[in-house]
């Protein structure tokens, strides 16, 4: 199969590497980590041990020489619509899986392409880069994958099915925006948390509070929208997953922004919660806390300032 993975960062490079061992891939990414990647190759660390990944990067779609059967969309979600849009002009039919923390990516799509071209993914996979052509696989409890639309079914278990031959650990949904919101309060609730303190330990009491009241209050928000799923029990699923998660390291997309002083996806996250409460009039105090504290930290740029004493 012919793959395109755009917008890689670690977890779309560490795709990649896994991908081409079975498929042609191309993948498109910053100029700085294609021309690197591209002189020295792609170096993989995984349970301390480093492998090589074969794979031809581009930081331009039209350096692109063929039609891929399936695209992975690895960018943040701050820049969904601009990818969306930019993919628009070279590919009509193409269909898309997402890989982003959020709930956001899919709509989106659906927008642009169509929701027979939409395939969610719900990743529990991490990855991290140490440098230009070198990134750490950290934990891998794979993934789900689904489908929006029916027209679509038959293409998500062929990708299913590439995942699984590649060594990527794929499992197929039956509620995979269910799944997707399972992720989004994890990140919300948990994921957040690690981010701005660098806490493993959920268990521990005053952690234990947030993380409850945040689920909560994010239950109460998805409640106004018209969801396939209870999201009470979704919630108490959630707790329970986040109560008994205990990774060895935990690098998160958002703390790993604060600490090089970038952007994050929190308005996409506990942002994105805040706003459809603010839409629906329900109080989300918590959620609004962890929001402010992550704007404000991105702002001051002040975890990266503090690592830089």
């Amino acid at each position: 199969m012919k793959i395109l993975v755009y917008g890689a960062g670690a977890l779309g490079l560490l795709f990649a590497s896994y991908l081409s061992k079975q498929n042609s891939v191309a993948v498109i990414t910053r100029k700085r980590y294609a021309d690197s990647i591209n002189e020295k190759h792609l170096k993989v660390i995984k349970d301390d041990k480093e492998e090589t990944a074969y794979i031809k990067c581009y930081s331009d779609l039209s350096a692109i020489d063929f039609n891929p059967d399936f695209i992975i969309l690895a960018v943040k979600s701050f820049d969904v619509d601009i990818a969306c849009n930019n993919l628009k002009k070279y590919y009509e039919k193409t269909k898309i899986a997402t890989i982003q923390n959020g709930v956001y990516a899919e709509e989106c799509i659906k927008n642009i392409f169509g929701s027979e071209n939409a395939i969610p993914l719900s990743v529990m996979i991490g990855s991290r880069i140490l440098n230009n052509n070198t990134i750490e696989e950290f934990f891998h409890y794979g993934l789900n994958i689904g489908f929006i639309s029916q027209n679509a079914k038959q293409d998500a278990h062929i990708l299913h099915d590439i995942f699984l031959k590649s060594g990527i650990n794929s499992m197929f949904s039956q509620d995979i925006m269910k799944d997707k919101w399972h992720k989004f309060m994890f990140y919300c609730a948990g994921a957040v948390l690690n981010s701005l303190t660098g806490t493993k330990d959920l268990e521990y009491k005053y952690n234990k509070w947030i993380v409850d009241r945040a689920l909560k209050e994010i239950a109460n928000v998805a409640k106004h929208l018209s969801l396939s799923f209870d999201v009470d029990s979704l919630s108490k699923e959630v707790f329970d997953h986040l109560m008994s998660f205990k990774p060895k390291e935990w690098f998160t997309s958002v703390g790993v922004d604060l600490r090089k002083g970038k952007k994050t996806e929190i308005d996409y996250i506990n942002g994105y919660v805040v706003k459809l409460a603010e839409q629906f009039n329900v109080d989300t105090p918590v959620n609004k806390m962890l929001y402010s504290l992550v704007k404000t930290v991105e702002e001051t740029k002040y975890y990266s300032i503090l690592g830089s004493i």
